[in-house]
């Protein structure tokens, strides 16, 4: 039975250049875009559900049915971007509960 040799350790700053910033930058920003995306969808959902439910109030309507379509996807729409905050909200507290 033969032993290998134990390699050197890199030193850190062979680490510090793993990613370079103009593609971490890059990165955010599509984080921020689709974040920002969630919450604009949920926000046009329920605005288009208010205007449905003023319109069948006013009798300018009567189709019940597309009213309760449109405040289920408004509903679930919400209900989307609430888990999105939520995991965005553990994976701050994840990263920032880590040891450095």
């Amino acid at each position: 039975m033969s032993l290998s040799p134990i390699h050197a350790v890199q030193p850190a700053e062979a680490l510090t250049s793993v990613q370079p910033a103009a593609r971490t930058e890059r990165s955010a920003n599509g984080f921020v875009k689709v974040i920002t995306d969630v919450a604009r969808e949920a926000n046009r959902a329920q605005v288009q559900a208010n205007e449905q439910v003023a319109q069948l109030a006013a009798g300018k309507t009567d189709n019940v049915h597309q009213v309760m379509l449109a405040l289920g996807k408004a509903e679930i729409s919400f209900n989307y971007m609430l888990e999105v905050r939520n995991k965005v909200l553990e994976a701050y507290k994840e990263l920032t509960s880590m040891p450095l």
